[in-house]
């Protein structure tokens, strides 16, 4: 299986303040050149070809693009907000078009959350209508696996284990809960201490938040988030049983409307001289350079791995 990943727009119609993309807002790739990309890399079946943003859904080419991965035997991502799919008939498009997964975030659960994350009110009720239509969709037959992300950042992560509590009791028929650190780059970077948090030191809320969404009988998704951060409970067969698998840890061929020549990204993970003796180092996503952030006593925004600490006694 290969991993293509295409960042399709950078046009959004939202205004996060944590925004991992850069103040560009208007390159885009265009639909001819996406499907020559295509031809070019021989898409195939097995292959996964993740469509992102910006706003993936604000591409006037996305059915197009959606219709020839299916073509092509592949299976398609969408990372979106779901702003658009708060329309029925767009959300039946864009499935009768072979949508396959999908990829929603949410960041509360109530709107006075959500839309102080995402600077638009109203964007809450939306999103939360799309996650309903696709899973109406998922009820009438359509074959789309659904995944909700939370976030782990500095206004997000006391209060996801009550989010994931809710999307659970809410939506009883998606497939996935996420967890997942913010990206460190664009936007985010000049924001960096309002949000960053090092995550050794909230651990504690991330396996409260990995328990509540495995006690909803969910499966749960811990892309970019090393295992030394899980308690022993979260680290049982009970906790592996319920974990996805994340495709983003392969090796990719990532595509960007500010490199259109294209960017192969292998993996990157930094492997303490501890990381060594763990029993999950070939599985471990590791510490990655570009997802950690930590802000320093100054004030200053830099980026830099969580400190690892007693590795080797923890996780044996």
């Amino acid at each position: 299986m290969r991993i293509l990943y295409f960042n399709i727009t950078r046009r959004c119609n939202l205004r996060c303040w944590f925004c991992a993309a850069s103040l560009n807002r208007r390159s885009e790739i265009s639909t001819k050149k996406i499907l020559s990309l295509f031809d070019k890399w021989k898409i195939r079946k097995g292959d996964r070809v993740i469509l992102n943003g910006g706003e993936a859904t604000l591409h006037r080419g996305l059915c197009e693009i959606l219709r020839n991965v299916k073509k092509r035997h592949a299976r398609s991502n969408l990372f979106t907000n779901g702003i658009k799919l708060a329309d029925t008939r767009y959300a039946l498009r864009l499935a009768c078009c072979g949508l396959d997964y999908v990829c929603i975030p949410l960041y509360g659960k109530t709107a006075a959350q959500h839309d102080a994350m995402t600077g638009v009110k109203g964007s809450f009720a939306k999103t939360c209508a799309a996650i309903s239509h696709l899973c109406e969709l998922k009820n009438r037959g359509y074959k789309i696996t659904l995944e909700v992300k939370l976030l782990h950042c500095k206004a997000t992560y006391r209060r996801n284990p009550a989010i994931a509590r809710w999307i659970a009791d809410q939506y009883p028929n998606i497939d996935y809960i996420s967890v997942n650190p913010p990206l460190y780059t664009g936007e985010a970077r000049v924001h960096l201490k309002d949000f960053a948090v090092d995550l050794m030191k909230t651990k504690r809320w991330l396996n409260k938040t990995v328990t509540a969404v495995l006690d909803k009988k969910v499966r749960c998704s811990l892309p970019h988030i090393p295992y030394c951060v899980l308690g022993r409970k979260n680290r049982s067969d009970r906790w592996r049983k319920g974990f996805l698998p994340y495709p983003l840890r392969q090796p990719m061929i990532y595509y960007d409307p500010q490199i259109t020549t294209g960017v192969i990204v292998r993996k990157e993970k930094i492997i303490d001289s501890q990381c060594r003796m763990c029993a999950y180092r070939v599985r471990c996503p590791g510490f990655r350079p570009y997802n950690l952030g930590e802000t320093s006593s100054e004030g200053s925004s830099i980026i830099k791995p969580a400190k690892l600490k007693n590795i080797s006694k923890t996780i044996t």
